[in-house]
């Protein structure tokens, strides 16, 4: 494990922690509820220094206590907002660990991801997510919704930041060990890290989808900063 001695993290509002930090997944109705033990992922980061900070936002029960409801709400926490943009939706149930981290307000958060809730939130708050293959992370402690779809992933400032983060919280876990024993193997010896160079995409063939995406832009400027971008790779 590397280390994250003294680097504050926030946990979605899932991942159990044995402390005076409630775990009630946005929700009234676990208000003051005790779990049992720290979380899988939890345990790995205290292992290494890092320190609990608490709790952050999501949407109610992670998205599922309502179809309807607005993405990043809970009756606990109200609203979750886009740090760029007030009035946009900060997007999946993991709102919190990506509005925080795209808010400044810490480098390291910790989310979970059924169906989108890591990937979506990370893309419209501007900061980097992780969703890792099923198993590579323990989901013992977290308040779950599908055995086979749950994953628990780092979302962080910057790519170098969520690998190091990444390789913390992999491996087995007794606790949820059916999933992580099949996945351990999969484990690069030496961990994450050792692909993080600089020269990455040198020699990389990229694939550029421009439609349907730009094609309901209506007017706006997202297909010129798209191309800047894509300049940028260049």
């Amino acid at each position: 494990m590397v280390g994250l001695h003294g680097i504050p993290v926030l946990l979605k509002d899932t991942i159990a922690t044995k402390d005076k930090l409630n775990t009630i997944a946005g929700s009234f109705a676990l208000l003051g509820s005790i779990v049992p033990r720290d979380a899988g992922v939890v345990s790995r980061l205290r292992q290494v220094g890092a320190v609990i900070l608490g709790k952050a936002s999501l949407s109610e029960w992670s998205s599922f206590r309502s179809l309807s409801a607005p993405s990043g709400f809970s009756p606990r926490a109200g609203q979750g907002k886009n740090p760029y943009v007030l009035s946009a939706t900060p997007c999946g149930s993991s709102s919190g660990p990506a509005i925080s981290v795209a808010s400044n307000m810490v480098a390291v958060s910790i989310g979970t991801e059924t169906d989108g809730s890591i990937l979506c939130p990370a893309s419209f708050n501007s900061v980097v997510g992780i969703k890792p293959t099923v198993g590579l992370t323990s989901r013992a402690g977290v308040i779950p919704i599908s055995p086979s779809l749950d994953t628990v992933g780092p979302i962080c400032r910057t790519v170098s930041d969520a690998a190091y983060v990444l390789d913390t919280i992999v491996g087995f876990d007794y606790n949820d060990r059916e999933a992580t024993n099949k996945a351990s193997p999969y484990i690069p010896p030496g961990g994450y890290t050792q692909f993080l160079k600089p020269d990455r995409l040198k020699g990389k063939r990229i694939g550029i989808i421009r439609n349907p995406f730009f094609v309901f832009s209506n007017g706006s400027n997202l297909p010129q900063v798209f191309e800047n971008r894509l300049q940028t790779l260049r």
